[in-house]
């Protein structure tokens, strides 16, 4: 009798399990991004085909008011010979046409000849066409399709009446082009296709989730075969499934699908274990441990990731003995290349701000140094203050960050302090010193000031609404006159009644400062 060769009964199931981990990748990927671009096609012919009727029925309304206009304008005109005081309501909507969209405009007699036109050289000219005849019969409004130099055109047309007799003695017509009608759909084209790759992004990024989730047995299946192939006949390995993979599954019947699991569970614990402890650890070293003491200053900070990692960051440098340095800062990136990219900044601003008490020149170096040292396309946002304790006297620059919130005295009105400058990591070092500015300021007793980042701005509630930046400065503004601990348990408990336990995508970061 001939015996079965492991090897070969190892390779089969590889090949087995290759096929059929590549169908359900081709499956799901072409369901999805099929799907996806269907929808869009769809959506956007309605919505392309939607615009140009509306703008269609746009034009027919204004073309028929300029036409009325003209026509009830030019009625005194024609009645008393005053050929001038028409051409001057011509020239008046030729003027307000901005869009340049009135190719010709001009009131005609009973008889078809040109009383008034916006070219001087119709003037008199005896229309006889047939579009001419036409309108000439008509004793109501009328709009028709016709060409002009070579383009599509509306025309309007609005017969003129004696009020007394009732009688007819002249037409209005003016002649609207149907480019801008095309201008307008070109640019909803081109959302539609922006649509349109976004929606395939997306039905690429649903394909490789759901393809992920689907074949992640297919690597316990794997497995399975392998240990089967060395000959361990003592696992079980079940399916409830009758795809692909559950028939996989019936080939291995002797695995144990209840200790692959117990496994699989196991390692997914640990992975998640060593990911919060990591992501704990880089967090807890990257943000102060408590808020410096100041004889003059009273500060308070605040953060709250809205992921485990976050991008946001907070810190206050001991310049020298008489300057003490404050900034927020916000990384492009989340997760763990955001905190790496933000322990990076954080490590060579410490290492430059001592001994710098001007902020553009720490802000400069750190620049020079962080755009070498990071990933293309990623960024860090930063507004840096630097405050002298003796003369009371504040330095801040920005890296395009939010502005410095500031209420003189803690009475209104207050100041959004927004120094220009580039983000880190973004520009050359030339460049980034031509961009950045500062602004200096003498601080007083109760004097307010609030460090944010755009986590706070960009808080959103259940129905999509921003808290904003108008809406928090005006909580500062009223709550200023309180010490700052307060200020700030009252604007994490109004952050929280405004979201209503919405998910942010955001952290949120506050640091602020009250002179005594």
């Amino acid at each position: 009798m001939k015996k079965n060769d492991p090897l070969s009964s190892r390779i089969e199931f590889d090949r087995i399990l290759l096929i059929q981990k590549t169908s359900i990748k081709l499956q799901f990927s072409i369901f999805i991004m099929f799907f996806a671009v269907m929808l869009v096609a769809i959506i956007g012919y309605f919505t392309l085909k939607e615009e140009k009727n509306m703008l269609t029925r746009e034009r027919m309304t204004i073309g028929s008011l300029l036409a009325g206009n003209l026509a009830e304008g030019s009625r005194e005109g024609i009645l008393l010979e005053d050929e001038l005081s028409i051409f001057e309501l011509i020239d008046g909507i030729i003027r307000n046409d901005y869009e340049k969209d009135i190719q010709y405009i001009f009131v005609t007699g009973p008889d078809g000849q040109i009383i008034a036109h916006n070219d001087n050289r119709k003037m008199g000219v005896l229309l006889s066409d047939s579009l001419t005849r036409f309108t000439l019969r008509l004793d109501f409004p009328a709009m028709h399709r016709t060409s002009f130099n070579g383009q599509e055109i509306l025309e309007f047309s609005h017969p003129i009446f004696e009020k007394v007799k009732n009688r007819k003695i002249g037409v209005a017509r003016l002649g609207l082009s149907s480019a801008s009608i095309d201008r307008v759909v070109g640019k909803a084209a081109q959302r539609i296709v922006f649509i349109l790759l976004s929606a395939l992004f997306a039905g690429i990024l649903a394909a490789v989730i759901w393809v992920r989730i689907i074949t992640r047995p297919i690597a316990q299946l794997a497995k399975g075969a392998e240990i089967i192939g060395q000959g361990d006949l003592t696992y079980r390995f079940k399916l409830s499934s009758r795809n692909e993979i559950g028939k996989l599954a019936e080939i291995l019947n002797n695995m144990t699908r209840d200790l692959a699991d117990a496994q699989d569970q196991l390692i997914l614990k640990r992975q998640l274990e060593h990911e919060m402890l990591l992501a704990r650890n880089i967090q807890s070293t990257l943000l102060p441990n408590e808020v410096p003491r100041t004889p003059i200053l009273d500060m308070a900070a605040y953060y709250k990731a809205a992921r485990e990692i976050g991008g946001d960051y907070y810190d206050f440098i001991r310049v020298d003995d008489t300057h003490l340095g404050v900034l927020v800062a916000d990384v492009s990136g989340k997760s763990i290349p955001g905190a790496f990219v933000m322990g990076i900044t954080r490590a060579i601003l410490h290492s430059v701000a001592k001994q710098v008490r001007d902020p553009v020149e720490t802000l400069c170096r750190v620049n020079d140094i962080l755009q070498t040292n990071i990933r293309k396309g990623m960024f860090v946002t930063m507004l840096y203050l630097i405050i002298d304790l003796e003369s009371r006297e504040i330095r801040l620059a920005s890296a395009g960050h939010d502005p410095l919130f500031y209420l003189k005295g803690g009475t209104p009105p207050y100041r959004a302090i927004r120094p220009s400058g580039l983000a880190l990591g973004l520009r050359n070092d030339r460049l980034f010193r031509e961009k950045i500015g500062s602004e200096t300021l003498v601080i007083e007793r109760g004097d307010f000031l609030a460090l944010t980042t755009d986590g706070l701005t960009e808080a959103m509630n259940q129905q999509g609404e921003l808290f904003g930046e108008e809406r928090l400065f005006a909580f500062f503004a009223e709550h200023a006159g309180s010490d700052v601990e307060t200020v700030k348990t009252k604007l994490v408990l109004a952050l929280s009644e405004f979201t209503g336990g919405a998910e942010q995508s955001d952290d949120m970061t506050l640091v602020l400062i009250k002179v005594r």
